[in-house]
């Protein structure tokens, strides 16, 4: 990755010097640097336009002449992240452009916000899928001959949406707020355990309690 960069750089500055050889700056960065970060935007919207209406239109055609439509329906689920993510990586390269102009705190701070972007767009992907997975896996539990598979089967689509906004989550936590996952994980652990007991004792009562006046064992 270090070697990309420096690669990435001196090629950048190459171009600047060779055809962009000025000293004019505005907020502190050379107006050929802004030509750089102009004509990269442009690319990435061009790139994003053609993966969406080459590559995404093609396979949305191949789909259509499945039987299933899980993959049609996954297709279009991607359809849009996946121009998002085109999007990210974009900006990734111009931070490349202008990390030496910018502060220490930005150029660490602008990976880990485009990380947390990138993640979350993972996170979304997975949450709008949870359904056609669920029904994959019901598929394969239909030609099992168990029973114990179809119980849980219903149940696998929201604890992949949970799933994923979990992981979502402590990984923000661990980037945006410096804490460890596994002492997010500890706590987030913790209070589930805390709750779990008080919320037992509340259950277990109000069991006793319906039991107790429906079989009519308490006369006032």
């Amino acid at each position: 990755m270090e070697n990309l960069k420096s690669t990435f750089n001196t090629t950048i500055n190459l171009i600047k010097a060779r055809i962009f050889d000025t000293d004019f700056k505005l907020a502190n960065i050379p107006v050929s640097t802004i030509v750089i970060v102009v004509l990269i935007l442009l690319v990435t919207q061009i790139l994003r336009g053609l993966f969406t209406s080459i590559i995404i239109d093609r396979l949305e055609r191949l789909t259509s002449r499945t039987k299933t439509t899980l993959d049609y329906e996954l297709i279009r689920i991607l359809k849009q992240p996946l121009g998002w993510l085109i999007w990210i990586g974009g900006l990734w390269v111009v931070h490349l452009v202008v990390a030496t102009h910018l502060t220490p705190e930005q150029n660490q701070k602008i990976p880990e916000i485009l990380f947390v972007s990138a993640l979350f767009i993972a996170t979304y992907i997975l949450y709008r899928a949870a359904p056609l997975l669920g029904e994959l896996l019901a598929g394969l539990a239909a030609n099992t001959e168990t029973e114990l598979d179809d119980l849980f089967v219903p149940y696998f689509p929201r604890l992949f949406q949970i799933s994923a906004v979990l992981i979502a989550a402590i990984k923000a936590s661990e980037i945006l707020l410096g804490a460890s996952a596994g002492a997010l994980i500890g706590l987030l652990g913790g209070a589930g355990v805390a709750l779990g007991l008080l919320f037992k004792d509340i259950i277990y009562d109000w069991c006793c309690t319906v039991i107790i006046y429906a079989d009519g064992l308490y006369k006032p």
